[in-house]
This record gives structure tokens, sequence and C-alpha cells, in this order.
């Protein structure tokens, strides 16, 4: 196959302003990414036809493995809640990453990522009533428990009135 010059280019079905030039080459600026026919003819010659993809230079951020530690946690102790952001597009960028707990937005942070890199984003949270928490990231969700808060002294309470009706107990024997 040889280059043709002067022929006539269509692209997405409309005429473009340049004919090839002696190579068989010519230039059109699109804007719109999306998938288009271009068809060229001249007179004598059967027409070429094909279909090229126009795609835009964009970071696309994607999320995965969105982990919670501990699952469960006394009430005012903080959760450590991490999620993997991968850039999936052909350019660097910065996505907004959103920390929603129970559907209401709690906290954020900017990544900033070169296009196929990944970056582990960290968020400590913390809730001081006991329940079930539901936590979003980048679309993924996981919950996690907060259950009561023990009272501090309990234990030392305990072995404190077991010792004392220990003694109370040994003095009456003797």
């Amino acid at each position: 196959k040889q280059p043709v010059a002067e022929a006539d280019v269509f692209f997405g079905g409309k005429k473009i302003d340049a004919q090839t030039d002696a190579n068989g080459i010519t230039s059109y600026w699109v804007t719109v990414p999306g998938t288009y026919p271009i068809n060229a003819t001249k007179a004598g010659y059967e027409e070429g036809e094909t279909v090229i993809e126009v795609t835009e230079k964009i970071a696309q951020f994607t999320f995965s493995n969105l982990t919670i530690q501990p699952a469960s946690v006394e009430a005012g102790t903080a959760v450590n809640i991490s999620v993997n952001a991968t850039n999936d597009g052909s350019v660097a960028g910065e996505s907004g990453v959103e920390l929603l707990v129970n559907n209401k937005s709690v906290d954020s942070q900017n990544v900033s990522l070169e296009a196929g890199e990944s970056k582990a984003v960290e968020f400590s949270h913390t809730e001081e009533k006991e329940g079930t928490y539901n936590v979003t990231v980048g679309g993924l969700n996981k919950s996690y428990e907060v259950t009561k808060k023990a009272p501090f002294f309990s234990g030392v309470a305990t072995l404190g009135i077991l010792a004392t009706m220990f003694v109370i107990l040994r003095k009456r024997r003797n």
C-alpha cells in the first residue's frame, strides 16, 4: 500500500478541512474522548476506513483493602482505619479521601500519586458511645464495635474486697 496525497478525510462522519499530504497524513485536533470512525476517500481509490478510540489523560483513583484495627474497642479508644489508594490513570494526580462514619464525614485527606502508584491512607478515629459503627472510605464499607468502657477501678476493687473479706474471715476463725 502506498500513501495517498490529497485524499478527503472524514472524522466521525464529518469532513475535516485539511486533505492528506504527500505522505498520506493529515492532522485533526480531538477534544472529546470517545470512539470515532475515520474514512478517507479519493476518486479512483477504494475508500479506506478504520475506527479509533480517543482517551483522556486523567488520574483515575481506585481504593482497596479497607482495614479497621482493632475490630472492637472500648468507648473512648481510637481505631486505626487504613485503605490502599491506587492511581490507575495515565497521569499523576491528587484525590480527596473522605472518612465517613455512619454516613457522616468525620475526616479527610488529600493523596497525590504518580500514574500506577499506590499508597496506604490512614486515619485514627474515636467514638465515645457503645454500638456498631459503619465506616466508608473510597466506596468501601466495613464496621467495628465500640463496647462499654470498663470502670478502671473494677478489677482493683474486686481484689480489695476479696482481700478484706479474707482478713475478716481469718480474724473470726481465730
